[in-house]
């Protein structure tokens, strides 16, 4: 059973990512393997390329061209590590195993940091350096850490998501005011982060009080949500209104920000604005979550996957097409063990513990993935795909020995041996 325990543990390790080894808690990194915009997503697949599908007016799948593909196309070759999830409208960014960051598709706000504001068809390089290992897109912003625990972030600043204390655009990278980054997640309109030592700070449009810091009010730079925290991640606007969840160190969930009718995404069984986390119902130990405009996600301990809010064209998985949306938690269908999910606008997708791409939603714009599925999905499909399964993403010196310490503590930490993980790297 340990042994059984041991496989689970690095087989998750490897692909939601986690950030190294240390006796202090484990701070996780969110989804670094797929990503997914308003009606595309990519994925790095098992020999480190980047396969994308789904809408494309933008170059989003960053193959030169503008041809919307309703299956995985190889457009971007390389080897990759890390792709920066998030809630972008039409960009994506993603990091080379040698620690190189780039970004491709939109960027009417400068949000591929490539000190330029024309849309990119293909990967463009952010800055020279090497020293990137994790990050998320927003709508119109991106932010990224770099390997000694700074924030950087860059595109559009109106509502402070660049979270210098600024609100002019910027199209490269400017320092965000926080340090000892262990991961970020990026809106439309704000931003959070948690820090090595497990706080969670927050920034930006705070009116539906997404930033959980008690209030409603517009925060320029970071401001401390209580708690010691795990896991953050924040969702897409819808008009305006913003929601943030999170898994605490005791690996409870709570949610944060604005829930309505059209999209109870809170998973608290009711609609109201609340600017502090509250506890999502039902309990239960989480893993992960992900957050969208109209839905939530999250993977509890035992690998199951629950989804709540907006079930519009089976955007919940739960194989019910004649509910609008549910308020709570609801297991998605199948037999399936999960580790991670990733949502689009109508549509969301979930790597299993065999690493294979399932997909489940509206087919607009083939972001489903799989031809001729149907405009509407409540059941998971395969994409047959297998994604990738390498190293995580901050071993940056490409050591086989150091990869091969950080999964061991990992997984020794899953079952309960008593090591854990944090960032930074073991053994230079």
């Amino acid at each position: 059973m340990l042994i059984k325990k041991l496989f689970a543990a690095v087989t998750a390790l490897v692909i939601v990512g986690t950030i190294s080894i240390s006796p202090a808690k484990a701070v996780s990194v969110q989804t670094s393997v797929i990503s997914g915009t308003t009606d595309s997503l990519c994925a790095i697949i098992s020999d480190g390329t980047i396969q994308c599908w789904g809408s494309n007016e933008v170059g989003q799948l960053g193959g030169g061209v503008n041809d919307h593909e309703d299956v995985p196309v190889s457009y971007i070759s390389g080897t990759w590590r890390y792709l920066l999830d998030g809630a972008a409208a039409g960009h994506f960014c993603a990091i080379k195993v040698n620690g190189t960051l780039w970004c491709w598709g939109a960027n009417w706000n400068g949000q591929l940091g490539n000190n330029s504001t024309v849309n990119a068809l293909t990967p463009v390089q952010v800055g020279s350096t090497n020293t990137w290992v994790a990050g998320s897109v927003g709508a119109l912003s991106t932010c990224a850490i770099k390997t000694d625990g700074t924030l950087w972030c860059w595109g559009a600043n109106d509502y402070g998501q660049l979270g210098n204390n600024d609100s002019s655009d910027s199209h490269v990278p400017v320092a965000a005011h926080l340090t000892s980054v262990a991961s970020v997640s990026v809106a439309d309109r704000h931003a959070c982060a948690i820090k090595t030592d497990g706080t969670l700070w927050c920034w930006g449009d705070g009116a539906s009080g997404a930033l959980g810091n008690g209030g409603t009010a517009f925060a320029g730079e970071p401001t401390q949500v209580g708690g010691s925290w795990l896991v953050v991640d924040v969702g897409a606007s819808r008009g305006g209104n913003e929601h943030s969840c999170g898994i605490k160190s005791d690996h409870t969930l709570w949610c944060w920000g604005s829930s309505d009718d059209n999209g109870p995404v809170l998973g608290i069984g009711a609609t109201l604005i609340t600017p502090v986390p509250v506890e999502v119902d039902g309990g239960g130990s989480w893993m992960h979550v992900a957050t969208g405009a109209w839905a939530t996600c999250g993977v509890k301990s035992d690998a199951s996957l629950w989804c709540w809010g907006d079930g519009y064209q089976g955007h919940l998985g739960s194989g019910d097409l004649t509910a609008t949306d549910y308020g709570v938690p609801q297991l998605v269908t199948g037999a399936h063990t999960w580790l991670t999910s990733v949502q689009t606008h109508d549509s969301a997708c979930g790597v299993q513990t065999d690493l294979s791409l399932w997909c489940w939603g509206s087919q607009n714009a083939g972001v489903i993935g799989v031809a001729g599925a149907p405009s509407d999905n409540p059941n998971p499909l395969a994409l047959n795909r297998i994604l990738s399964g390498g190293l995580p993403p901050t071993d940056r010196d490409g050591s086989s020995f150091n990869g091969v310490l950080l999964l061991l503590a990992g997984a020794l930490a899953a079952a309960g041996v008593g090591l854990s993980v944090r960032k930074g790297s073991p053994a230079k």
